[in-house]
This record gives structure tokens, sequence and C-alpha cells, in this order.
């Protein structure tokens, strides 16, 4: 049955990709199209491992499930900031020395990448006694597996940077969807040998590494295995980029995941188990819309570095991230009920109410990532930082005044992401300013 879904979702990928190339031109909007086609079927099945894990395991479990993720993504927030830099730095420097010097890039992050991931994963095992105080898990004993996959998922985490780079939104989209599909195949087997999150883990473990070997190769055509000897070329500047957008990013993603891992602290774990299977639908609005931001990255990127206009393709990306937002927002306000029945099943009716809240919130969230992108992308960094400081807010206000309820949660998640999204939208408006001033001295 999974061989029949893959086989005709890839037939339709094909179709798409065929259609986009033959009727539209722009690059930007052939892009978006086949990375949000891609995006769409690889979430499918990420989605199904939700619906599936959120089936096989109590609501306690799939509580813990989803805050140890919640936890990775902020663990291993500097991987992704510099997975971001270096999609900067080789949409700029890709054709210089080609393909040597972007295989001697390539084979010198990877070295220093595994080194990166071995000690942030013995680290994160090293203090696993505190995370699972703060976050309520009494099995400690599932940290090992959980490390061992913290680690795997790092080690080829740079694999979609040099894809994305390099405009290669069809083996970009392949690479996704593999990593989904795998997933999906996990929780499968999790659900029909109702195994534990031990066993979960370990298979996941297992998985994302073929995932990753798989990203590799498409890879091949553009790095070679002999051009591997260590370089230090562009690496000072991936430090420097890297520090300055570290505050946006890691804003980002605090703000994405700080209510979920508050839920779990400060809730009884039932609670934190709905809030978590809400947290997952919200979801569907933010991964909608995120290939847009993938696409747009280092087209903007490209264009800021050659003095082009970035502010065309920017906007147009925003004006669509905030459509499909508000659609998404729209389904979710009208037919909770519909959508928990359909993804996690009468187990998690306790969840509606917080639904409508949280797909307003991943409105407000989804504009200001992708703002937050491009911001980095046209490095205004010290914009983007605000990123941090609202991320800081909204934790102080849910961790010491507003816990009384998951709603005052999502309220507070709400106010923050709005008025980071008010700022954001000034500093580009002033840059749109700025622009047309420089074409008026010109």
């Amino acid at each position: 049955m999974a061989l029949l879904i893959l086989n005709v979702a890839n037939r339709m990928l094909k179709k798409t990709i065929l259609f986009a190339k033959k009727h539209l031109k722009n690059n930007l909007i052939q892009g978006t199209i086949i990375v949000t086609t891609a995006s769409l079927f690889s979430n499918f099945f990420a989605y199904l491992f939700q619906l599936l894990m959120g089936r096989a395991l109590s609501v306690n479990e799939y509580g813990v499930l989803i805050s140890l993720f919640s936890i990775q993504a902020i663990i291993t927030l500097p991987m992704g900031v510099i997975a971001n830099a270096i999609t900067k730095i080789v949409s700029e420097v890709k054709e210089v020395n080609y393909p040597k010097g972007l295989s001697y890039f390539f084979y010198s992050i990877f070295r220093i990448n595994f080194v990166i991931s071995l000690l942030i994963s013995l680290v994160f095992y090293l203090f696993r006694y505190y995370i699972s105080r703060y976050l309520n898990i009494t099995n400690v004993e599932l940290f090992k597996p959980f490390t061992l996959l913290l680690f795997v998922g790092l080690i080829f985490s740079f694999n979609t940077s040099f894809l994305q780079a390099l405009k290669r939104y069809k083996a970009l989209s392949a690479d996704a969807f593999a990593r989904s599909f795998f997933k999906f195949v996990v929780a499968v087997l999790v659900f029909y040998f109702s195994f534990g999150l031990d066993k979960a883990f370990y298979l996941l473990s297992f998985f994302i590494l073929l995932a990753g070997i798989f990203g590799y190769g498409l890879l091949s055509k553009n790095i070679r295995f002999e051009y591997r000897k260590f370089n230090k070329s562009n690496l000072k500047r991936i430090v420097s980029f890297s520090l300055g957008s570290t505050f946006t990013f890691l804003g980002l993603s605090l703000i994405f995941n700080n209510d979920v891992l508050l839920v779990k602290h400060l809730f009884s774990p039932e609670t934190a188990g709905y809030y978590s299977s809400a947290s997952v639908m919200g979801h569907i609005i933010f991964y909608g819309v995120s290939p847009i931001a993938t696409v747009l990255f280092p087209v903007c990127a490209e264009r800021y570095h050659q003095r082009k206009n970035y502010l065309e393709p920017l906007i147009k990306g925003i004006s669509i991230v905030g459509i499909l937002s508000l659609i998404g927002f729209i389904a979710m306000y009208f037919f909770p009920s519909l959508v928990v029945n359909i993804l996690f099943g009468a187990k998690y009716l306790n969840s509606i109410k917080y639904i409508p809240l949280y797909a307003l919130y991943m409105v407000f969230y989804s504009l200001v990532s992708v703002l937050g992108w491009l911001l980095v992308a046209i490095s205004k960094l010290k914009t983007g930082s605000f990123a941090f400081l609202a991320a800081v807010l909204q934790y102080l206000l849910i961790k010491f005044v507003f816990n009384n309820s998951v709603e005052q949660v999502l309220y507070v998640s709400i106010t923050v992401s709005f008025i980071l999204l008010i700022i954001f939208l000034v500093a580009i408006y002033y840059e749109s300013i700025k622009l047309e001033s420089n074409k008026v001295i010109r």
C-alpha cells in the first residue's frame, strides 16, 4: 500500500514539474511551484507519521515525543544557523572555480560538522537528567536512542543548504520527500508492531541515516570526491555570517518551540499531550508555506549580492504566504473537529479548543518566519535580531505571568508574533523607500 501511494505521488510530482517547466518561465514562480508541490507530498507523509504515532502512542507518550522534537529543534539551532550561512555563501560563490571550489567547501564543512554534531550529542546526553526533570519525562532511558537520532540527523544536515543554494529544486524536493517518507515507514512499523518510543527512535536513526546518504548522492552532480581536501576558504565568512544571524534564527526557533516546551513544563502530561497534537495540526499552516522561504532565500541573497532589485520577489513571496496562511486559518477555525478526527481520532478531541487560536498564532508566525529569513538574506541582521527579543519576551510572560491556562499561553504567543510582524514589515517598508531613492539618484 505504501509503495502504491509513493508511486502515485511520484507520478503526480513529475507531471507538476513538467507543467511548471512548460508554462512558467519565471524562475521564482517555477521554483516555488516545484518545491511547494513536493513539500505538500513530503508534508503529507510527515503528517501520516504524526497521525500514526499519535494513534500508536498514549496521549502522555505523544506529548513526550513532540516535546523532545521541540527541544531537538532548539539544541540543533547552531547547525541551522550555519546551514543558512552556507546557503547564502554558496549562492554567491558557486560559480568560482567550479566544481573544485564547491567540492573543497562541501567536504571541509562535512568534517567540521561531524565533530560539532558529536559534541552537541554528547552534551545533550550529559544533561539528560536535567532535561527529563524540566519536561516531566520519567523514562530517562529514552535519551540513549534519542541522542543517537540527534547525532544522525545532524551529520548530513547541510545537504539541503547546498541543493537550495544551487537552485536544484527537483533534487531539493526529492531529498525532503525521502526524509518524510522514511519517517512514515517508521510510523507504520511502530503502529503495526506496537513498538515503544525507544524502538521508534532507533528506527528513526537508521532511516534518517539512509535519507542523509540519499541526499549526499543527489549532490554528486555538483561535487567531486577527488576534491575533498580541507580548505579554509569562506570558513571565516561562515563564522561571521552565522554570528550575525544567530539572534534572528535563534529567536524564530524559540518562538516556534517555546510554547510546546513551557506547556510540557507547566501543565499536566495529559494536557501537554493534547496541546502537542494541536500544535502539530497548527503547524500544517507553517509547513504549507515554508517552501516559499526556501525558494526566496537564495534568490534574494543572490540579487542583493549583485545589487539587483530583491524586493520584487520578496513582496510576491510574502503575498503568497499571507493568502495561503489565511486559507489555512479559516479551515481550522471552522472545522477543528474534522481536522482532529482525520489526523488523530477521537482520543484527541480535547485538543479542539486549542486549534483556532493555534491556527491564528501560525498565521502571524509564518509571515514573521519568512520575513526573518529574508532579512537575513539581504544582511539586515540587526532588524532580524528583534526575533530573539520577542522570544525572550514570550518565554518570560508565559513562565512568570500568563500561565493559568493553555489559552493564555496562546494569547501571549499570538501577541508577540504580531508585534514582531509589525516591526519586520516596517523595516521592509523603509528598505523599499531606500531602494527607490537609490534608483532616483542613479
